[in-house]
């Protein structure tokens, strides 16, 4: 009953619950999968390009340090799926997501301000921080936080799977 949201939209919340509601399921069925290639393609191709990764700590709206992670792709990508899907097999079922018509506007207002900015971050331009934002267009909410995912047309069970894969992520804290 989300009117406000695009259908796409809509079904990224669908999506989301269908994780939450059967962790173990979606491992099998959809983490899987991705699994399953990322073995083939480490198989075939080895550790693959050494790359790297970049942390950045802040406080109080500054930063204070950022940390560089070195690892190789193809191996980092095994080592995120394995460590995801072992997770989502141990994992009770979360809460259902329920859409919230001001959490969906302080994401529209950080999606354009950032845009904007020309960059992908959860800080705002203005110092502001996903709880900020949330607390201000839904004050009923103790809390919060944003999943920022950006992929063009994917369906949304990649794009998910974008957000659940914290490959170069350090301690694959997005989950």
């Amino acid at each position: 009953n989300a009117v406000y949201m695009r259908q796409d939209e809509r079904e990224m919340i669908y999506e989301i619950n269908r994780l939450r509601s059967d962790p173990p399921r979606y491992a099998k069925y959809f983490v899987a999968v991705q699994l399953k290639n990322a073995l083939e393609v480490y198989n075939a191709e080895g550790r693959g390009d050494s790359s790297y990764s970049i942390t950045t700590s802040y406080q109080d709206n500054k930063i204070i340090g950022v940390d560089t992670n070195w690892h190789f792709s193809n191996e980092e990508e095994l080592h995120a799926l394995q460590t995801l899907y072992d997770t989502l097999m141990h994992l009770k079922p979360l809460s259902i997501l329920q859409p919230d018509e001001g959490i969906y506007k302080a994401c529209i207002k950080h999606a354009k301000n950032r845009a904007a900015a020309g960059s992908f971050d959860h800080m705002g331009t203005d110092g502001s921080w996903p709880w900020d934002r949330i607390l201000k267009y839904s004050p009923m909410m103790e809390d919060g936080n944003e999943n920022l995912a950006m992929n063009g047309n994917a369906p949304v069970s990649v794009i998910v799977m974008q957000l659940l894969n914290d490959a170069n992520i350090n301690g694959y804290g997005h989950r």
